[in-house]
Formats: C-alpha cells, structure tokens, sequence
C-alpha cells in the first residue's frame, strides 16, 4: 500500500520527565518517530490566488459572453446595451467557466495561472498531480455558498472534501522525496507523536 503525506514521519527526540526515588525530577530523553505536518501555502499567498484567477475567469468569461452576443447583436443600440449589462451577464458566465477554468489549468499543468505566479502545486495525498475526476470534484465544491471564507484556515472545503493540497513547490518536491524514501526503508520505531517539524 502507498504511504500518503500525512504518513511521513521523522526520527525526533521527546523529553519524559519522573520523579526519582528522592523525589527529585529527572528528566530523559529519548527518541522517537514522529508525525511529519504538511506545509500548505499560506491562506495570505490563496487570496493572491483568488485575485488573480479571479481576473482570469472574468477575462473569459467577459470574452466568452462577448462573441456569444455578438452573433444576434444588429444594431449599436443593442451593442451598448450589452455592454452596460455586461458585468450581470458575466456573472452568470463565471460561475459556469470558473470550475472548467480551475480544472483544465490544474489537469494540464497541475497549477493555476494563480499558482504559477506563487509557484504552488495542487496535489493529492500521495503528493502526485490529482486525477481529473478528483480536480472535477474538487473545483465543483468551489461553488458551494461561502466555501471561499473556508480558505481562511489551513484548508479549504474544496481541498478537504476532495482530499486535496495546495502546497509550495518546495514542499511538493520534499515530499515526494520522503515517500520514495520511506517507502523503499519503512521506518522501525513504531511509537509516533504530533510535533512541528524541524526547523518548520
């Protein structure tokens, strides 16, 4: 069975502490396999994102909604007047393009024009690029009223739901590196511990 991210681990020390028999307090350490935390890129660096994506899809979906008009438009009255409704029109088309724009950008490049600019990946649990039916799923649930706020802590729905992460380069290629690592030497110490990891 392949180890997922949230399976690595580290060999760190744990300080245990007990009373002698003249009722001092002794202090040992002693080492212990623990708990690797996944670095996700920062909430600050998604509404970066989320701004520029956002412009993205508008582009489109303002363009898209364009061309579509212009094939009924006939007179310059009618021309004004899509332009004047354009930003309700574009509504509309954005919700429609937005799950398209996330999922072929994430499919193909395994990041958003967004994410290029940040240098963030999308990944799965097995620190690989997501499926195309998993990104699908993962930028459907964008559409849920109020997902965006859910952004604010550490994950949002969209990444939970679909398990899901958005992590910085850095931490993609670290993490695949420590799967091949732990998958060819499984760690022996079976004892693990939550704890930040080291230097992080």
């Amino acid at each position: 069975m392949r180890k997922k991210i949230t399976d690595l681990s580290y060999l760190g020390q744990r300080t245990i502490e007990k009373r002698g028999k003249d009722g001092k307090l002794q202090r040992t350490r002693t080492e212990v396999r623990l708990k690797r935390h996944v670095n996700l890129t920062t909430p600050g660096t998604r509404f970066g994102h989320f701004l520029i994506d956002g412009v993205c899809i508008n582009l489109i979906s303002y363009g898209i909604g364009l061309m579509l008009s212009l094939f009924e438009l006939q007179s310059t009255a009618e021309v004004t007047l899509f332009f004047v409704l354009g930003m309700a029109g574009m509504g509309v088309m954005r919700v429609l393009v937005g799950p398209f724009y996330y999922t072929i950008f994430e499919y193909l490049f395994g990041q958003t024009p967004g994410k290029m600019v940040t240098r963030s990946y999308v990944i799965d649990d097995y620190g690989d690029k997501p499926p195309i039916e998993k990104l699908l799923l993962r930028n459907i649930i964008r559409m849920v009223p109020f997902e965006a706020f859910s952004c604010l802590s550490d994950r949002g729905w969209h990444d939970k739901w679909s398990d899901t992460w958005v992590v910085p380069k850095e931490e993609m290629l670290e993490l695949r590196r420590l799967l091949r690592e732990e998958e060819k030497a499984p760690p022996t110490t079976a004892e693990y511990t939550s704890a930040p990891n080291p230097g992080g």
